[in-house]
């Protein structure tokens, strides 16, 4: 029974380990290679330019087949100023303090 405990301590382990180098070993080199040169570098175009004016599309224009709500309904609020009806007895009082 030990030898088995062992054997599958050691296949566990090895598995680990592969599985720990496989990763590292499939990785390109950054730097310059073992003979100095540099590694290939990959350039692109600024701009680039497609022309589509020998291209023919063929299909179908398909719509959605619901309806598309775009606008909310009116929220209304309570009005937080208070209008009075009256205020002709604060217009005289004020007009008696005048000079």
């Amino acid at each position: 029974m030990a030898t088995r405990r062992f054997s599958l301590r050691r296949l566990a382990l090895f598995a680990l380990v592969l599985s720990l180098a496989v990763p590292a070993a499939a990785q390109t080199p950054i730097g310059p290679t073992s003979e100095g040169e540099a590694p290939p570098q990959v350039v692109t175009a600024k701009k680039t330019f497609v022309d589509f004016t020998n291209v023919h599309v063929v299909g179908e224009l398909e719509r959605p087949s619901g309806e598309v709500v775009w606008s909310k309904p009116p929220i209304k609020f309570r009005n937080l100023i208070e209008l009075r009806a009256n205020f002709r007895p604060e217009l005289a009082r004020s007009a008696s303090k005048l000079p």
